[in-house]
């Protein structure tokens, strides 16, 4: 980024580009902290732009009342990264099945991925996130509906989720103030921090012999049923916080 310019001007930039690989990503806590960045013009074209072209199919349609979970796959429910497994169910974070049916009355639920279409479909088949009888899919997003930035404090371009895609092709069923988003990359929710929950990053080899068992789904569950029960507006509370809640 050039010295003289400014963040609106030069560190975005819409991701147009067709991609090949899984979308599996590396994990990274830097804080970008820029005021009123998804208010930006700049940010607010790019907005306008995915909100034509994002292509969404219903698998099961809103529910009246529900508020919604956007929820990330890779190192957030799968290990992406492990080699040597066969089977794909085996690589899905412990708690998940559970995690999603016991939030399923309270949230519609939403997989967003930067995998691309093709892959992601085959990945939610091998898990069977599609065809649980606790909980329903309603509908999936992958990394075409991503917007990708590049801010001063940050090594890389970066896609990011714009939950705001969503919000305007539901008007009035979902918005700021019923959404969450469950990531293990806090860069993903940049354009609505107020609305983001970061998890621990998911590895199967952490839970090897001698290995502390993984919590995280059965703990993000108690929170956000905690936020569904006595919270109306989530964007009033500050999730980066969620774990002292989740006792």
């Amino acid at each position: 980024m050039d010295a003289g310019g400014s963040v609106d001007d030069q560190a975005v930039r819409a991701h147009d580009e067709d991609h090949d690989n899984t979308g599996c990503h590396g994990n990274d806590d830097d804080d970008a902290v820029v005021p009123n960045l998804a208010r930006m013009p700049r940010v607010l074209d790019l907005l306008e732009r995915h909100i034509r072209m994002a292509d969404i199919h219903l698998l099961h349609a809103p529910r009246p009342g529900k508020r919604l979970l956007v929820v990330d796959l890779d190192h957030t429910l799968f290990d992406c990264r492990a080699r040597g497994v066969r089977n794909r169910a085996d690589l899905l974070r412990p708690g998940t099945h559970e995690m999603l049916t016991t939030l399923y009355p309270h949230y519609d639920l939403v997989v967003w991925s930067q995998t691309v279409r093709a892959a992601l479909e085959s990945k939610l088949a091998g898990m069977g996130l599609l065809t649980h009888p606790g909980y329903r899919i309603a509908f999936v997003l992958d990394r075409s509906a991503m917007i990708e930035l590049a801010l001063p404090n940050w090594d890389a371009p970066h896609p990011v989720k714009p939950l705001a895609v969503i919000w305007a092709r539901f008007p009035g069923v979902y918005t700021a103030r019923n959404s969450l988003h469950v990531d293990d990359v806090r860069r993903n929710f940049v354009l609505n921090p107020r609305n983001g929950i970061k998890v621990v990053p998911w590895y199967v080899g952490k839970t090897s012999k001698g290995a502390v068992k993984d919590t995280e789904c059965t703990r993000v569950a108690q929170y956000l049923l905690h936020v569904a029960e006595h919270v109306e507006d989530v964007t009033s509370v500050d999730h980066s916080r969620w774990r002292k809640a989740a006792v």
